[in-house]
């Protein structure tokens, strides 16, 4: 099993006004995995799998006073089918995993080194694949998924001997299309 990979990222954050920041950035991935079959007990079967995409990302920051900060972000990503080094005669041709992720979320500073911050989200993803139940080492392509989620985390300082890392998830995972359908 042999795997190479290449990419190039550039993101930069640009200061609107005192009060509006852009985030913008892009990725592009080349993945590329080849299986040399030497095995002697079965036939040689070889496979090769080379999958690139781009991977880009924009958001937009509202800082309204000093202790305040608004946030709204899409990305969306290429996740390579070959990743995990598995290829096999029924997964080489699986497409790549497609993810896009919506976000609005807010952080406040409720004291000088404490953070309370919440955030909502959505991510869609396509040709999700999983572990095949029947033939194990094996993925199938499950279709289209959709999470729907809120995190709210408390960090920082209470005082200068007491810190405090908390947080609450709920997430709401469906398939939105079953491969097939």
């Amino acid at each position: 099993m042999k795997s190479d990979t290449a990419a190039a990222y550039v993101q930069d954050q640009l200061a609107l006004s005192k009060h509006w920041k852009l985030l913008t950035g892009l990725r592009f991935d080349q993945f590329k995995v080849s299986f040399d079959d030497r095995r002697t007990t079965m036939p040689a079967i070889d496979l090769a799998r080379t999958d690139t995409g781009w991977s880009p990302r924009l958001g937009v920051i509202w800082l309204p006073n000093d202790w305040t900060t608004y946030y709204a972000s899409y990305s969306y990503s290429v996740l390579p089918s070959g990743e995990q080094l598995s290829l096999a005669p029924n997964t080489a041709d699986l497409a790549p995993e497609k993810a896009k992720n919506y976000e609005i979320g807010a952080r406040w500073d409720v004291l000088p080194k404490l953070a309370l911050s919440a955030a909502l989200f959505r991510l869609d993803r396509d040709d999700v694949r999983a572990a095949d139940p029947a033939n194990p080492g094996f993925f199938v392509k499950t279709g289209q998924q959709r999470t729907e989620g809120l995190e709210i985390g408390l960090q920082g300082n209470l005082t200068r001997d007491w810190e405090i890392f908390g947080g609450y998830a709920r997430l709401n995972g469906r398939i939105t299309q079953a491969t097939g359908s």
